[in-house]
C-alpha cells in the first residue's frame, strides 16, 4: 500500500514524471498479489497454461493499460513454475511481468514486485 500512497501524494503535488508513471504501474499490481486465476488451455498430456488467457489476465491488471502484452506459449501448469510476459506502453516504456504458477490445475498469481519496467 506504500506505493499507492506515494502515487496519490505525487498526484496531489502535480508531479508528472516517468517515476510517477512507473510507481502507478507498480501500484496497479498491489491488489493483484492476492489474486489467483486458472489459465489452462487444451492440450494433450500435461496441462498447459493458455497463452491468450495469460496475456488477457496480465493486460487486465495493468493501469495504465499496456499497448501490448506477450506471454510464452506451452508453459506447463506445475507448482513453482514461473514465466515472464513482455509488456509495452505507448510512451516507449517496456518491461516484464513475472507470473507464478501455483499448482498443476493452472492457478497463477502475480505479486506487486513482479512488474519490472525498463527505461
Amino acid at each position: 500500500m506504500a506505493v499507492v500512497a506515494m502515487v496519490r501524494l505525487l498526484e496531489r503535488l502535480g508531479v508528472r514524471s516517468k517515476k510517477r508513471r512507473i510507481l502507478m504501474r507498480r501500484g496497479a499490481l498491489v491488489a493483484l498479489g492476492m489474486t489467483a486465476v486458472v489459465l489452462v488451455g487444451c492440450s494433450s498430456g500435461e496441462t498447459k497454461i493458455s497463452k491468450s488467457k495469460s496475456e488477457k489476465f496480465v493486460a487486465d491488471q495493468l493501469n495504465p493499460k499496456a499497448d501490448k502484452v506477450t506471454c510464452p506459449d506451452g508453459v506447463t501448469a506445475k507448482a513453482s513454475v514461473t514465466y515472464q510476459c513482455q509488456v509495452h506502453y505507448a510512451d516507449g516504456d517496456h518491461g516484464t511481468v513475472t507470473v507464478h504458477v501455483q499448482d498443476d490445475k493452472g492457478n497463477v498469481v502475480v505479486n506487486p514486485d513482479d512488474l519490472h519496467i525498463v527505461k
